[in-house]
C-alpha cells in the first residue's frame, strides 16, 4: 500500500506506507511551493492494484531567504572567523551558517551553524582546526520553508610559518621562525658567518645578506649555507732558473671574489704535482695582510714541470698552474754508451749529455764541444776516429748521441774518450779495446850463439828457435788470443858448401799464448848467406817475415890452402915456376 502523487491528474508514482488493513499515512518533504499536486492511495496483491479516489493540494509559497558572504576577519594559523548577513528572511525566522572547503566546488564542504534561528542582519563563527599556509573558500548559507540559499564564495589564505636556520660553520641573527599573513613581509634576519667562513647563499639560491622576504604567498624554510674562505693565486709562478726564487701571489677569496681582509694566515706553500722528483726548498711560509700574501724565496733544484699548493688553517687551499724550472749554468758533461770492451776499428756510438750545477740535464745548452781520447793507434796510417767539433741545437735538449762516430784501434785498457767546451769537460773513462782479427805476423829468429846474442843471429849447425807474434790490421799484438794456429814455414837458406841443408820444423798446429808462440827445430848450415823465414798460418792466410839472419860459422875446423892466383903453365897440378913469387889465399872453415 502507498500514495501515488505527483503534478498530474491520475499520479502513478509515490511512496510506499507499509501493509495490511487500515489506515495509513506519510510526511514528505521536497515539494515545490505554491505548486498544485495531485494525489491517491493505492494498494496491490497478487490480483493486482487498485487505486483510491484523486485528491489535489496546493502547497503554500514561501520565499527563500536572501544570505550574502562577507571578508573574513581574524586569520590565523588554524584559526579564522567568518561573517555573513542575513537580508531577507522570506517571511520566516533562518536558520544559518557556513560551509568552509580547500576547492572552489565546495565538494566535501564542511558545514558549520552560526544560528538556528534569526532575522535578517549579520551574524558570524569562529572557526579553528585549519591548517596553516593553505588556500580555503568559504560561503553562507541560509534555510527557511522556502529552501536554502547560498551566499557567494571568498577565499583567504591562514597564515605562513617562515623558518630561517643556519648550516654549519654558521649562525642566524633575528627572529627565526615567523609567522605572516598572506602576502605579508618578514622581519629582517641575518647569516653571520663563523671565524675562516663566509657566508656563501640561502637554500633557495638567494644571497641577500640581510634578507626579507615580501609578498609571502605560502610557509617556506630557509637555510643559510657557509663556505670556508680560499685561497686564490693573483700571480702565478713563472717558469724559473733551478735553484733561484720562485715568485708569485696568493690571497684570501670569498665565492664572490671579495678579497678576506679581515682573514690574515700564515699561508704554507709544498709541492702538488712533482713528476720530476723535485723539492721544494727555501721559505715556504708567508703571512698575509689584508687578505695578501707574497712569496718569492721558495726553490727547487731539479729541472721539471711542477705545480705548487697553497694552505692555510681554516682555508681551502688552491693549486697553481704548471711552471717548469729551466737548467742552471752549465757545470760538467757525461760521456757513455761507448761499447766497452769492443774490438779495435768497429765503430761505436757515444752520448754526451750536458749538466748544470744541480745534476740537472741542461736542455737549453747550445755550446760546442770537442772531442779527444787517449786511444792512439800504434799505426799512424789508421788513426783513431772522433768526431769533429758539434755545436748542440735547442733541439737536442742537451743530450747528443754521435752515432757511429768513434773508432778506437790501440788495444789495451783504460782509455777515455773526453769532449770539452772550454768552460766544463767530461769522459767516459776505463774503456777496454780488444784487438780486430789476425791480420799479420811478424817472426824473429832467437840467437843461439853467445857472442851474438841479439836476434836474429844464429850459428851454423846449432839448432835455434823463432818467435811468432800475431797482429792486428792496426798494429796491435793480439795479446788476447790464447789457441792452437796450424802454420809452415819456408825459407830462402841455401845448403852448406858441404850440402848441407836447412832444417825446418813441419806444418803442424801451435799454440799461441797471449799471441805469442816459440817454435823450436831450425838449423841452418850455410855462413855464407843472410836467409830470411816466412810464416804462413792456413787458415787466414796470414803470414810474416824475419829480418835477414845473420848466419854464423861453427868453431875453426880447418884451413884451406890455395895458390892465388892459380898459374898453370900446361903440366898437370899446380905448378909455378921457380924463383917466382907467387901467391897463396888461407881460407879458415868450420
Amino acid at each position: 500500500r502507498g500514495v501515488a502523487y505527483g503534478t498530474s491528474s491520475n499520479p502513478t508514482s509515490g511512496i510506499s506506507i507499509g501493509s495490511g488493513t487500515g489506515s495509513f499515512s506519510s510526511s514528505i518533504s521536497g515539494l515545490t511551493p505554491g505548486t498544485l499536486y495531485y494525489a491517491r492511495a493505492y494498494a496491490t496483491n497478487s490480483v493486482g492494484t487498485n487505486y483510491g479516489p484523486q485528491v489535489s493540494f496546493t502547497t503554500q509559497n514561501f520565499t527563500p531567504p536572501s544570505v550574502s558572504t562577507s571578508s573574513t576577519t581574524n586569520i590565523e594559523r588554524t584559526t579564522a572567523t567568518f561573517n555573513g548577513n542575513v537580508s531577507s528572511t522570506g517571511g520566516q525566522n533562518v536558520s544559518a551558517g557556513f560551509q568552509v572547503s580547500t576547492n572552489s566546488s565546495f565538494s566535501g564542504a564542511s558545514s558549520v551553524t552560526s544560528t538556528n534561528s534569526m532575522g535578517t542582519g549579520n551574524f558570524s563563527y569562529n572557526y579553528s582546526g585549519l591548517t596553516g599556509s593553505t588556500l580555503y573558500y568559504v560561503r553562507t548559507w541560509a534555510t527557511n520553508n522556502g529552501g536554502t540559499t547560498y551566499g557567494s564564495s571568498t577565499s583567504f589564505y591562514t597564515d605562513h610559518t617562515i623558518t630561517y636556520s643556519a648550516n654549519a660553520n654558521g649562525s642566524i641573527s633575528g627572529s627565526t621562525t615567523q609567522v605572516i599573513d598572506h602576502n605579508g613581509t618578514t622581519s629582517a634576519v641575518t647569516a653571520v658567518p663563523a671565524s675562516g667562513y663566509h657566508f656563501l647563499r640561502w637554500s633557495d639560491n638567494s644571497t641577500s645578506n640581510p634578507r626579507t622576504d615580501a609578498s609571502v604567498t605560502s610557509s617556506f624554510s630557509r637555510s643559510a649555507t657557509f663556505e670556508v674562505n680560499s685561497l686564490e693565486f693573483t700571480s702565478q709562478p713563472v717558469n724559473t732558473i733551478a735553484g733561484q726564487g720562485i715568485s708569485f701571489v696568493v690571497r684570501i677569496r670569498d665565492s664572490y671574489s671579495n678579497t678576506m681582509t679581515n682573514s690574515d694566515r700564515e699561508i704554507t706553500v709544498a709541492l702538488a704535482s712533482n713528476p720530476a722528483g723535485g723539492t721544494l726548498a727555501g721559505t715556504l711560509t708567508a703571512t698575509s695582510v689584508n687578505g695578501v700574501a707574497t712569496f718569492s724565496l721558495p726553490y727547487i733544484q731539479k729541472t721539471g714541470a711542477y705545480t705548487v699548493t697553497v694552505s692555510a688553517t681554516g682555508l681551502t687551499s688552491a693549486t697553481s698552474s704548471s711552471f717548469t724550472i729551466i737548467p742552471a749554468a752549465l757545470s760538467y758533461f757525461t760521456v757513455d754508451n761507448v761499447t766497452t770492451p769492443h774490438e779495435a776499428g768497429q765503430f761505436t756510438s757515444p752520448r754526451v749529455t750536458a749538466y748544470d750545477i744541480y745534476n740537472n740535464v741542461k736542455t737549453n745548452y747550445t755550446g760546442t764541444v770537442t772531442f779527444s781520447s787517449n786511444n792512439v793507434s800504434v799505426n799512424p796510417a789508421k788513426a783513431t776516429v772522433l768526431p769533429v767539433a758539434y755545436t748542440f741545437t735547442s733541439s737536442d735538449n742537451g743530450i747528443k748521441t754521435f752515432t757511429n762516430q768513434v773508432n778506437l784501434k790501440q788495444y789495451g785498457t783504460g782509455y777515455y774518450v773526453r769532449v770539452n767546451d772550454g768552460a766544463a769537460q767530461g769522459e767516459q773513462i776505463n774503456i777496454q779495446v780488444t784487438s780486430a782479427p789476425l791480420n799479420y805476423y811478424t817472426i824473429k829468429a832467437n840467437s843461439n850463439y853467445l857472442t851474438h846474442p841479439a836476434d836474429n843471429n844464429v850459428l851454423a849447425g846449432t839448432a835455434f828457435s823463432v818467435t811468432a807474434y800475431l797482429y792486428d790490421e792496426f798494429g796491435n799484438l793480439k795479446l788476447d788470443y790464447t789457441g792452437g794456429l796450424v802454420v809452415t814455414f819456408t825459407t830462402n837458406a841455401i845448403p852448406s858448401p858441404l850440402g848441407n841443408p836447412a832444417v825446418l820444423p813441419s806444418a803442424a798446429s801451435r799454440t799461441f799464448t797471449n799471441g805469442v808462440c816459440t817454435i823450436s827445430g831450425f838449423t841452418f848450415y850455410n855462413a855464407q848467406e843472410t836467409p830470411t823465414i816466412t810464416i804462413v798460418e792456413s787458415l787466414t792466410g796470414s803470414a810474416g817475415t824475419t829480418p835477414a839472419i845473420t848466419v854464423w860459422p861453427e868453431v875453426l875446423a880447418n884451413f884451406l890452402v890455395k895458390e892465388e892466383p892459380v898459374q898453370n903453365h900446361g903440366i898437370g897440378g899446380v905448378r909455378v915456376i921457380s924463383n917466382e913469387s907467387f901467391s897463396v889465399k888461407v881460407t879458415a872453415r868450420d
